[in-house]
């Protein structure tokens, strides 16, 4: 009779085990079940560098940017205005007023365009116009009304190119009333407009950078950020720049023993501590010999729009070569089966769960794992309170 109990016994703890269930009987260390982040980086503080080009005062007067701080700009866009002597601030203020009502404006002729009622409206009213007209033998409404008729069926908005032409009007008037010549600046490449001329755009290029050196990085000096919306200038004067945002290069200088496993196109994130923890993707491409002091250079090209690498130079930054989110356990909590696949034990309350598991990261030098729920995992270790890592 033992005998049949104990055996019953045994094929209930079996059956218990097989549905990954059992009661503990023996004090157990655990883990809180709480997914983490497991990166792999080095972190260091750089520059950002770029195509830029610089653009310069041809006369001496007050400058006048025509887009705003930011701005995308096309190639051969008018972007500054210096105007010869001193310009009044009131009658800079009124001219970036009209620049604005201008650029408005021009935006409502898009959406006029397709607005079809509206025009066969516009037309019809015009051709009742010009039969008035003829009436009246007026020869100069008559081709007015035309005019109007084919700027209608080209999509233009009478409406909108009369107030666009009061606009400009009002602006040739303010800039006559300045009383100066003036002289215009023109982009030769697309990008973002700023001010922001911080003394290095000529020094620190892409294509340069096997001449630098971590000390020369380290030693790098960036001017102090000026306001240029309006100020005095003389001939040769640096007066704004035009930047690709779409393609630049992060150079930071690195203890060469952290890159001793990296390589040239390895992918990775960066994260810029000092533009409030945004991340981006790049690409290692370039890492320079290591210099007498264990040092490297390490450029990382970055080729994606990233809004704020136009206002910014330097760069205090987190290089991620391997990012892993999910629950972290020491190499001796994961269990191996006969087919070669792992689990952990999940509890709930006093309750042990079988938890079949993948590991995605392992550190063998401090023995943990980074492990996640396999898709078809019956007991999912987001449901578990707790993780068994062994017995007291």
């Amino acid at each position: 009779m033992k005998k049949f109990f104990a055996v019953v016994f045994f094929i209930v703890v079996a059956a218990m085990v097989g549905y990954g269930i059992k009661y503990v009987i023996t004090p157990v260390d655990t883990v809180d079940a709480v997914v983490i982040n497991e990166e792999k980086s080095i972190s260091a503080k750089g520059v950002i560098i770029r195509e830029e080009r610089v653009y310069y005062a041809e006369s001496v007067g007050t400058v006048y940017n025509n887009v705003t701080e930011g701005a995308r700009v096309s190639k051969d866009s008018l972007i500054s205005t210096v105007y010869g002597g001193d310009v009044d601030g009131d009658v800079l203020k009124e001219l970036h007023n009209l620049d604005k009502k201008i650029e408005k404006e021009s935006e409502k002729g898009e959406s006029y365009a397709s607005d079809y009622i509206s025009i066969e409206n516009e037309i019809a009213s015009r051709t009742a116009g010009v039969i008035n007209a003829a009436n009246e033998n007026d020869i100069a409404a008559i081709v007015q009304y035309k005019d109007d008729i084919n700027s209608l069926r080209r999509g233009e908005d009478i409406t909108r190119i009369d107030r666009l032409s009061e606009l400009n009007a009002q602006k040739d008037s303010l800039e006559r009333s300045i009383g100066a010549n003036k002289t215009e600046i023109y982009t030769d490449i697309a990008g973002v407009f700023t001010t922001y001329l911080d003394g290095l755009e000529t020094v620190l290029r892409p294509d340069a950078v096997q001449s630098y050196t971590a000390d020369y990085i380290k030693g790098l000096q960036l001017k102090k950020r000026e306001d240029k919306s309006s100020v005095s200038v003389n001939a040769g004067d640096a007066v704004c720049k035009v930047v690709n945002n779409h393609v630049w290069y992060v150079l930071i200088p690195v203890e060469a023993e952290k890159l001793a496993k990296i390589e040239k196109n390895t992918s990775v994130q960066v994260r810029f501590k000092n533009m409030a923890n945004e991340k981006v993707k790049g690409v290692i491409s370039y890492i320079s010999e290591s210099d007498e002091n264990g040092m490297s250079v390490v450029m990382v090209k970055c080729p994606f729009y990233f809004e704020n690498a136009f206002s910014y130079r330097e760069a205090d930054v987190d290089v991620i070569f391997e990012d892993y989110t999910g629950y972290k356990v020491p190499i001796h909590a994961i269990y191996t089966d006969e087919n070669g696949k792992y689990s952990v034990v999940g509890e709930i309350g006093k309750t042990h769960y079988k938890c079949a598991c993948e590991i995605l990261y392992t550190d063998t030098e401090n023995s943990f794992v980074i492990i996640e729920s396999t898709e078809d995992a019956e007991n999912k270790l987001s449901r578990m309170e707790r993780i068994v890592i062994g017995e007291r």
